[in-house]
């Protein structure tokens, strides 16, 4: 399962619904996009 957080929000809010998704036998897949969560720079910088 691949997770793409929406609008102002990070990986890390989806911790819950990974877990329920590991458990029952799924690979998750999860990234911050560029700007958010844990990534460097901002958006700007292109």
């Amino acid at each position: 399962v691949q997770i793409i957080h929406g609008i102002a929000e990070h990986s890390g809010r989806y911790g819950e619904f990974i877990d329920f998704l590991v458990k029952n036998g799924y690979a998750v897949y999860i990234h911050d996009q560029r700007g958010h969560g844990r990534t460097a720079g901002t958006l700007e910088e292109d």
